[in-house]
């Protein structure tokens, strides 16, 4: 008598193939291909009381409450930024302090000593940082008295 292997038999793969799921994510072929931002755009200026994305999202958030959650955070972003942009307006920024530091390079430079040679890539590196310093603190939606600093300030930095 023979004893039986202690191996396994190899599964032939070709004999029970894996079934392959349609996602809904499969495209249907009566359906053109349309730009999904051109679709939406289109479909939300319909005349409804909702949007047809505000429709859709709410409608996959019962499905999906996760989707609920990542609106709230996106709608919480959103809220923070428009308090810090608000601050912002109210807040009224000086810049002077820029046109006082670069007279004090160019002073700096001016009395050094006549066998040491001058160097005016002091002057405007210095220049140039007072003007970044200003361009990244200067927004769109700062207020008036603040942009008016800032051009202000470039111009006398200008004739400095």
């Amino acid at each position: 008598m023979t004893e039986p292997s202690l191996k396994r038999q190899r599964a032939e793969s070709f004999v029970n193939p894996p079934t392959i799921a349609k996602s809904s994510t499969t495209s249907n072929p009566n359906i053109p291909n349309y730009d999904l931002w051109t679709a939406l755009s289109a479909l939300d200026k319909s005349q409804t009381d909702h949007t047809f994305s505000q429709t859709m999202l709410v409608k996959l958030n019962l499905r999906d409450p996760s989707i609920g959650a990542q609106i709230r955070q996106e709608y919480h972003s959103h809220l923070q930024r428009q308090k810090e942009m608000q601050a912002e307006r109210e807040q009224r920024k000086d810049f002077s302090h820029c046109v006082a530091a670069l007279k004090e390079v160019i002073h700096r430079e001016e009395a050094r000593p006549a066998h040491l040679p001058r160097n005016p890539e002091r002057i405007a590196n210095c220049f140039i940082t007072k003007m970044r310093e200003i361009w990244r603190q200067t927004y769109y939606y700062s207020s008036f008295e603040t942009k008016k600093s800032a051009l202000d300030t470039l111009r006398r930095m200008a004739f400095a």
